[in-house]
């Protein structure tokens, strides 16, 4: 990890052997056509990575710009069953946000790979891109402080159908949407 100075950032490599993990697996059996699922007790490893780091554009009296990219990675395996199920596939992005004293404004970019590396039972998910949005002002009153917000999300409005989602394959992720808020702080 590195927090000190302009360039910040950090990169987690893990590794994790787990005696007896318990996962929700799908079974070959199916009542009403919906597929039975039992919860099962393995052996299982999970090896990944976690990198994140920012670095100032332009800083000018209260301004600062800044940017940032980011990537995680998970490889979960049973010892005899294959893949864990609902692991998420590769994601990585770019974020740039720019700030003042009393607003920030951010727009994002994620980029998630598909999934096949799937367990019994489970389908593959199909990679998308996210764009989001997000800005907000905040409003001193006296002791108190308010924060107007306006965020989207999807703004490709990308068919996204998440791979840790027991529902993916019936209820994907919301479409294109703008959310606009207000939140008091006493």
């Amino acid at each position: 990890r590195k927090h000190a100075g302009d360039v910040t950032g950090e990169l987690n490599f893990f590794y994790n052997d787990i005696a007896d993990y318990i996962y929700l697996a799908d079974t070959a059996v199916e009542v009403d056509e919906v597929t039975v699922a039992r919860y099962r007790q393995e052996d299982a490893r999970f090896m990944g990575v976690e990198a994140q780091l920012s670095a100032p554009l332009r800083r000018s009296g209260d301004h600062l710009t800044e940017v940032s990219a980011f990537a995680d990675y998970v490889n979960a395996e049973l010892d005899r069953s294959g893949d864990v199920p609902r692991i998420p596939a590769l994601r990585a992005g770019v974020e740039i946000k720019h700030s003042h004293v009393h607003w920030q404004a951010k727009l994002r970019w994620q980029e998630v790979q598909k999934q096949d590396d799937v367990a019994f039972g489970e389908l593959p998910s199909a990679g998308y891109s996210l764009l989001t949005a997000y800005a907000d002002w905040h409003v001193d009153l006296g002791d108190n402080e308010a924060l107007v917000f306006l965020r989207g999300t999807n703004l490709l409005d990308e068919e996204i159908r998440e791979h840790p989602s027991f529902l993916k394959e019936i209820a994907p992720a919301a479409g294109r949407a703008w959310e606009l808020g207000l939140r008091f702080n006493f």
